[in-house]
């Protein structure tokens, strides 16, 4: 139980550094940096990714609905992302992340903090 606040706090951190990585790739989308933001993406799937496996590695004291709702949206519409830069439908891709993954990242990272909080401060 001693790794869990430290496992938490570090999917915390990360949790913010996806969301900076969801801004700026929307901010390089609108320049049209297509190339660059493919790569970003990447790293932020790849970030989300274990940050999932570490929340599901937990305690089984710990338990988050709500964390676990909003990881499975955020893991839909991580997808409908995917699905769109390999169709190379910029404007979608744009549209998803204003209208979809920014607001599911804020979400989720509000959950996440909101679940791990109190197992973080004790």
């Amino acid at each position: 139980m001693n790794k869990q606040p430290q496992v938490m706090q570090q999917s915390l951190h990360l949790s913010e550094t996806i969301e900076e990585g969801v801004l700026h790739i929307q901010s390089q989308l609108k320049i049209g940096e297509l190339a660059e933001t493919f790569y970003l993406f990447e790293d932020v799937v790849q970030a989300f990714a274990s940050i999932e496996t570490a929340v599901e590695g937990l305690d089984e004291g710990f338990d988050s609905a709500s964390v676990q709702t909003e990881t499975n949206k955020l893991r839909q519409t991580i997808s409908l992302v995917v699905d769109q830069y390999e169709a190379n439908n910029i404007g979608k891709v744009q549209e998803i992340l204003q209208f979809s993954i920014v607001p599911a990242v804020k979400r989720w990272r509000t959950e996440m903090e909101n679940a791990f909080h109190p197992h973080i401060l004790n």
